[in-house]
């Protein structure tokens, strides 16, 4: 097997030095660098969110007049059905509200927010675009469940450095 030679020519000039991309005494402002831990951690809340807001989301359905499942949800809840419905549609929206907020931590979409170098209008539409594309790849199919767990897993080990 030929192997490409990627050794740098020690008679090369270089196109730029170190000095040119970072100066020596350049401190990053706070905002700027991404904290890998917390990005970690806000996507597990963002994950664990989702699945909290799927779930109350399949009880409601289950819930549901029409469904097989309405008869042994009434015998389990009796007379408080109706509020045990209600409460799963709250507590689902809630949770799917805060997986948005986590979501747009995890991305840096609020400090962008704050920092005034995008306008508002399109970083909600981009903040909306990844998000249902994040929603798609972890809670898509049936495939997404292993995708899911190999990213809590990668999530994981990110916290414990």
């Amino acid at each position: 097997m030929v192997t490409k030679n990627t050794a740098p020519n020690p008679d090369q000039e270089a196109m730029f030095s170190l000095e040119d991309i970072a100066p020596r005494n350049h401190i990053p402002e706070a905002g700027v660098s991404v904290r890998i831990e917390e990005r970690a951690e806000h996507l597990l809340h963002t994950l664990n969110l989702i699945g909290k807001y799927r779930q109350r989301n399949g009880f409601q359905e289950a819930a549901h007049a029409e469904s097989p499942h309405r008869r042994l949800i009434e015998e389990r809840y009796r007379n408080s059905t109706r509020q045990v419905v209600r409460g799963a549609e709250i507590n689902g929206d809630q949770a799917e509200k805060d997986a948005r907020w986590q979501f747009a931590f995890a991305t840096g979409q609020i400090t962008l927010s704050h920092s005034g170098l995008i306008d508002e209008e399109t970083l909600k539409h981009q903040t909306n675009e990844d998000y249902s594309n994040f929603t798609n790849t972890f809670f898509g199919d049936r495939k997404a469940t292993n995708k899911r767990n190999r990213f809590r897993v990668v999530l994981n080990k990110q916290l414990r450095k």
